[in-house]
């Protein structure tokens, strides 16, 4: 049977559910083994909790360096094992870090990638939802070892308790990956209430609530489910308060650009957490697009190329002055 590889998944100090779903996509292609990569001394507690889904072995790589260099250290780690042990095809958790991680690993031993997959099939098949899920696409990877990212929550996992053999490998990572060193970070100060990824229920509100998530946040609290994105919809409930024109999404695109701006040079971490996790979210460019189609459906031409003009001219006049200031 082929060996299949997945980049076992954490949140702290332990496997996030993320990691059993890898498991259980691969497990349809071949044997898994859920590669840690681990700080020095830290490989066996953190290979302690894979303990769920269909795997057959846990490869564990220690090294300072992930801590330091981030994500190419990270990245090239797994692609040097992967040269090492052609696995079959290599399943990652499709969020801001493991999409980089994918990325780099692709480049670095010439093989094909594909992300945001919500299906893997035997033959390596990746099923994606794109066009807001109006279109269903599957794909293979054509060239090199499939790097196939998965959406967190889309596969049903087996959660079946497992107890894989446990290994360690040698952490090899190049002087090119230790071109950026992370100076400092800072772990994120986490709330009562699950992770949208980890989260089986997810609440949100409507336009019902003018603005006020109190209710929704009691509910979602009642079930023990996650909020989603409630910033935006926030500000632009409070600005429908006092008008009718869509200045509440000009404000959130124009806040949100100029957040990209202000984060593009700084670390990976700093960028993925603000410009890539919050700032992705906060911002909704197809909420504008839905107001300049409502407004030509309207015949409201004057208004929306207003619009249209203020919200790009801002928008990059936003993230350009966000750039500045960062220097």
């Amino acid at each position: 049977m082929s060996n299949v590889f997945i980049l076992a998944d954490f949140s702290g100090d332990k496997a996030t559910k993320t990691t059993a779903e890898l498991a259980t996509a691969a497990a349809r292609i071949g044997a898994v083994t859920a590669v840690v990569l681990a700080g020095a001394g830290k490989g066996a507690a953190l290979a302690a909790t894979v303990n769920q889904g269909p795997i057959a072995n846990v490869l564990i790589l220690e090294s300072d360096d992930f801590a330091q260099f981030g994500v190419a250290a990270s990245a090239d780690a797994l692609a040097n094992l992967i040269k090492e042990k052609s696995p079959a095809a290599v399943l990652i958790a499709s969020h801001a870090f493991g999409k980089e991680v994918a990325a780099r690993v692709a480049v670095l031993t010439e093989s094909g990638i594909i992300t945001d997959a919500v299906d893997v099939a035997a033959d390596a098949t990746a099923t994606q939802s794109v066009f807001g899920g109006s279109t269903t696409v599957h794909s293979q990877v054509s060239h090199g070892t499939p790097i196939i990212t998965v959406r967190p929550n889309s596969v049903e996992a087996d959660f079946s308790a497992s107890s894989p053999a446990t290994e360690s490998a040698s952490a090899n990572i190049g002087d090119a990956a230790k071109k950026s060193k992370i100076s400092s970070s800072q772990p994120l100060v986490k709330g009562g209430r699950p992770e949208l990824t980890e989260a089986n229920i997810v609440v949100s509100g409507g336009r019902g609530t003018n603005g006020d998530f109190a209710a929704v946040e009691k509910f979602a609290d009642e079930l023990g489910a996650a909020v989603g994105a409630p910033a935006r919809f926030a500000i632009d409930q409070y600005i429908r308060r006092y008008t009718s024109k869509p200045y509440g999404i000009f404000l959130v695109n124009v806040i949100g650009s100029f957040i990209i701006g202000l984060t593009f040079t700084k670390t990976d971490h700093t960028h993925d957490l603000f410009a890539i996790g919050f700032a992705g979210a906060f911002t909704t460019w197809s909420t504008f697009m839905l107001d300049i189609y409502l407004g030509f459906e309207l015949k409201r031409y004057r208004e929306i190329t207003i619009n249209l003009v203020m919200s790009l001219g801002f928008g990059l006049a936003a993230a350009y002055l966000g750039l500045q200031i960062a220097g």
